[in-house]
């Protein structure tokens, strides 16, 4: 017997191990203690739903043992345990948000949780004292149900774990030894020990393993979510490099030819060779900080007709004459509220990842409309708020992104094009731009051809509209 006890024993001390919180990197125990509060909450009191429906089903059953049975003591103790859970719920509900615990704060709501669950215990088990196989039933299926509550709560904490189990295996016990004491000594209460040792016991290795699954499934996430962090910093400075490599490149070998040359044109050239470069790196610069949601954005009512017609106008200058462009504007829209010097970069890369994907021959349209979204984005971007949004459309009729590659197109520094000729930062900086404006990003493709739309929060109709005009100076995308 002392190999399992021992055995038992190791894993009461895994348990421990597995179920603290990891440490935090603040040294003030408050933090921790706050965490640990806040995850009761959830737990316990949060879930509204839950929490009503099942302390209704509480004081039905207590109402209907009192009344039908003729047992007063279930009036007294439902009163007491609703008390109890009152206070309770109203502690925790008064401190979730708090930043800071104290180790007394802590130590009282843990002792305040511990008097709730012994006291739910309390009429189950005077039920089965009384020797009536209708109250033994229901007290069997309180505990029961208590046990099923305990495997989904409460595993964040060794201490509230250990509660959890003693007051289960404790019933269990004590409903075994009453039991045991009716029959008196004889094979029937054999029988009853052994089946409530095992009882306990199985209920105690299932679920301290269940807990210790759940710890090795969150453990085994939060090292596959490290990794893949890892994975992306390490891309994205790849491409950095890359791109900033590239660029000094151009900008030193320039100004070393404008060094060594005597000729007057030839370092005219060569400087604003390099000058062209260092704007590159400036937009290249600012295209990252609109991917990280950093950018300074300056948000301004745009008038839609105007901005449409001019950007079009600009588009048609820039795109091949094999490349019909048609663009359309809703009558009567909202003016748009965002930054217009981003906005026209982000459409520029559309329109130009459009033109490669057409492979300079095709149809391109610009549709600019209002929409009202009742729901969430169902692919592109599935965390945008329902409400009112100008949306601009554009769309191509290339052979489309692959299925398996539609959900990557707007991760920084992938590209589906070839080497050289894309640096996979034009979908990531359109997407960081419409995200922080308050809109989304939705990319729907087929092989007749790509649409994505450029969702943007909407002004006031009777707001002043600034009429700028929209040139194609200083705009300089990164074709993603």
């Amino acid at each position: 017997m002392g190999r399992p006890q021992h055995h038992l024993a190791g894993r009461r001390e895994q348990m421990a191990r597995d179920l603290s919180d990891p440490p935090a990197p603040d040294p003030d125990p408050g933090t921790e203690y706050a965490g640990r509060l806040r995850r009761l909450y959830e737990t316990d009191v949060g879930r509204t739903t839950e929490f009503v429906l099942r302390n209704a089903i509480v004081i039905s059953v207590a109402c209907a043992v009192g009344w039908l049975a003729d047992i007063g003591f279930a009036f007294v103790w439902l009163a007491v345990y609703l008390s109890t859970i009152a206070v309770y719920a109203n502690y925790l509900r008064r401190h979730h948000r708090a930043t800071r615990v104290t180790r007394r704060q802590w130590i009282l709501v843990w002792a305040m949780g511990t008097a709730a669950c012994a006291t739910y215990t309390v009429l189950p088990l005077y039920l089965w004292t009384l020797h009536n196989p209708a109250l033994d039933f229901v007290a069997a299926s309180a505990i029961f149900g208590m046990a099923m509550l305990n495997l989904t709560r409460h595993t964040f904490d060794a201490d509230l774990a250990r509660v959890d189990l003693a007051v289960v295996c404790g019933a269990i016990l004590f409903m075994g030894a009453v039991t045991m004491l009716d029959l008196g000594l004889g094979p029937q209460s054999g029988l009853v020990i052994a089946g409530t040792l095992a009882s306990a016991i199985y209920y105690a290795f299932a679920y301290l393993d269940g807990l210790a699954l759940r710890t090795r499934l969150l453990d085994k996430e939060r090292r596959e979510a490290q990794s893949a962090k890892m994975q992306a910093v390490g891309q994205l400075t790849t491409g950095i490099a890359h791109d900033f490599n590239n660029i000094l490149t151009v900008v030193i070998g320039n100004i070393e030819l404008a060094r060594i040359s005597r000729d007057r044109c030839e370092i005219e050239e060569s400087l604003d060779d390099a000058h062209s470069a260092a704007l590159r790196a400036g937009s290249l610069v600012s295209q990252l900080l609109a991917f990280s949601r950093r950018a300074q954005l300056r948000p301004v009512a745009i008038e839609p007709q105007g901005f449409g017609d001019a950007f079009a106008r600009t588009m048609e200058r820039l795109l091949p004459a094999s490349i019909t462009l048609r663009h359309h504007v809703a009558p009567g829209m909202a003016p748009l509220h965002c930054d217009r010097t981003l906005l026209e970069t982000a459409l520029m890369n559309l329109v130009i990842n459009a033109r490669d994907a057409m492979s300079g021959r095709g149809n391109l349209s610009i549709v600019v409309e209002e929409c009202r979204l009742p729901m969430g984005l169902s692919q592109g971007d599935p965390g945008i708020a329902p409400g009112l949004y100008g949306r601009i459309t554009v769309s191509d009729t290339g052979p489309g992104i692959p299925g398996n590659l539609l959900h990557r197109v707007a991760e920084p520094f992938f590209t589906t094009k070839s080497i050289g000729q894309g640096s996979g930062l034009g979908l990531a900086m359109v997407k960081g731009f419409s995200e922080q404006s308050g809109g989304g990003l939705d990319i729907a493709s087929s092989p007749r051809g790509t649409d994505v739309a450029l969702y943007l929060p909407l002004g006031q109709r009777d707001e002043a509209i600034a009429r700028e005009t929209v040139t194609g100076q200083g705009l300089t995308p990164t074709a993603g």
